[in-house]
């Protein structure tokens, strides 16, 4: 059985001395685990990270076994924040206001982010 979809890591663990056992949340296979041959390189250890979309490729011999997954990143989740100089430097970080005058959206607390 074989199958592709496109879905983001939930986690990854290590498995033996190179494979990852990985879980994955996919369109349309839902939360899937698989062993990831390879793993814990270099290369492969960037893709694995929790919250990156990547395009899968599932094989195992039946749907309840753990198979073995192939990934290839499509989208990191710290991209944006790493093209963004602005953000990496924290200019954009919201800031505490204490004026009662300017508790726009924490009713009751005389504080806001603004």
């Amino acid at each position: 059985m074989e199958w592709r979809d496109t879905g983001f890591v939930l986690a990854a663990r290590r498995h033996g001395e190179s494979a990852m056992v990985v879980e994955l949340l996919t369109r349309e296979h839902g939360r899937h685990a698989g062993l990831v041959r390879g793993g814990q390189s270099p290369k492969l250890r960037a893709v694995l990270q929790p919250g990156n979309k990547v395009a899968t490729v599932w094989r195992g011999r039946l749907a309840e076994h753990l198979g073995s997954i192939a990934c290839e990143l499509e989208r990191a989740h710290a991209e944006p924040i790493l093209d963004d100089p602005d953000r990496l430097a924290g200019h954009d970080r919201p800031r505490l206001c204490l004026a009662p005058h300017r508790a726009r959206g924490i009713p009751g607390y005389g504080f806001a982010l603004s």
